[in-house]
């Protein structure tokens, strides 16, 4: 594709984001489709996301998705957000609306379109959060909405859990929602009910593979399924100990790529093949 004076620019605010690969995904997803536009990692630091946030506006880029540490963080610098978001407190994709800034949360839909695509049904299921962070409130949310039976939140800071636990209790007043303390006795005792546990923290990422949020080999089972958010490596600790165990699991690519998908979409109008790229980030992954 040429640069020129009429390319847009769309992006990726986070920080670090050396092992990204949302660029390599949307400018794919750009060239297959013929679109004018680039897609560029901003790595920002923490007392730089105002300014970063206004400079991406003045330069009139088109849209942006946000990810770790500032998917809560943004909405402040934000003019707009979907009704969505202002129940879930988290953006992970921003859309230039006529210069307007308007956050939305595509991780909710990616993530349970990644275990439909599994063939795994969560209605009427028990879920168990760990983490209590952005990705596991847009997740906590869109489960809400598919019908769980039952959601418990376990966060190494009590409090984080809980509010998401209040907010959750406030969108569905029918739902049982319940805090679970981070350490092995409850957890090991909680999960003897549940059905789906989703690690929606950043334990066993990339360079720090060899840890899982759970050691002991009791909480893994062969009739649960275990879902880890973190795409690199593509086989996490955790995810490991749950195969080795027997069970089902659904690595955090596959969220990825859908929740791309659907922040594609916002953009641009398009629905793209999430086929399209998946061969490519498992390459890119490869050690």
């Amino acid at each position: 594709m040429e640069i020129n004076s009429s390319t847009g620019m769309l992006g990726l605010l986070g920080y670090p984001l050396k092992h990204t690969l949302s660029p390599l995904i949307h400018n794919s997803f750009l060239r297959h489709y013929g679109l004018n536009m680039v897609y560029l990692p901003f790595e920002v630091r923490p007392e730089e996301i105002k300014q970063a946030v206004e400079g991406l506006k003045a330069l009139s880029v088109r849209g942006f998705n946000v990810t770790i540490p500032y998917k809560e963080r943004v909405i402040g610098f934000l003019d707009e957000v979907s009704r969505e978001v202002s129940f879930i407190g988290a953006v992970n994709t921003v859309v230039n609306n006529k210069g307007k800034y308007v956050g939305y949360n595509t991780d909710s839909k990616g993530f349970t379109r990644a275990l439909t695509a599994r063939g795994i049904k969560v209605k009427n299921k028990n879920i168990l959060i760990l983490g209590a962070g952005g990705a596991a409130k847009g997740i906590a949310f869109q489960l809400v909405k598919e019908g769980v039976q039952k959601i418990c939140i376990s966060n190494r800071t009590s409090a984080r859990a809980e509010k998401l636990a209040k907010n959750l209790a406030d969108y569905s007043n029918s739902m049982y929602i319940d805090c679970i303390d981070f350490n092995e006795k409850e957890l090991l005792k909680t999960v003897e009910d549940i059905d789906v546990i989703i690690n929606t923290t950043s334990v066993g990422m990339h360079p720090h593979t060899k840890e899982a949020i759970v050691e002991n080999p009791y909480f893994y089972h062969k009739n649960r399924v275990y879902c880890d958010i973190v795409y690199n490596p593509l086989k996490t600790r955790f995810l490991e100990y749950a195969e080795n165990a027997g069970a089902k699991t659904v690595n955090g690519l596959d969220m990825l790529l859908y929740q791309a998908c659907y922040a594609f979409e916002l953009w641009t109008g398009i629905y793209p093949d999430a086929n399209l790229v998946e061969h490519k980030c498992k390459n890119a992954l490869k050690p």
